[in-house]
């Protein structure tokens, strides 16, 4: 393993510890919002992958691009919370 993926494992481990003690000290009141971009992707998968059971959730104007919804819809299928459109 090199040193970049030494760090990136530590900074998984530490972002994981995080969401497990904010889940242990709010419960089921705590929820994720995300506008979706670059770097909340990132906690999203962390958080379906390890916690699925965090809800996600995120504003919808009516006004979002198709591929936002697009990438709803992708996220969705590999077992994320995120809210159906209305």
């Amino acid at each position: 393993m090199t040193m970049a993926d030494e760090v990136m494992h530590q900074k998984i481990d530490a972002s994981l510890l995080l969401l497990r003690e904010a889940v242990a000290r709010y419960g089921e009141g705590i929820v994720y919002p995300t506008s979706l971009g670059s770097q909340a992707i990132v906690l999203i998968d962390l958080i379906c992958r390890h916690i699925p059971t965090l809800r996600i959730v995120t504003l919808d104007t009516g006004r979002l691009p198709q591929q936002t919804y697009d990438l709803m819809d992708r996220l969705r299928e590999h077992e994320c919370t995120l809210p159906r459109r209305r």
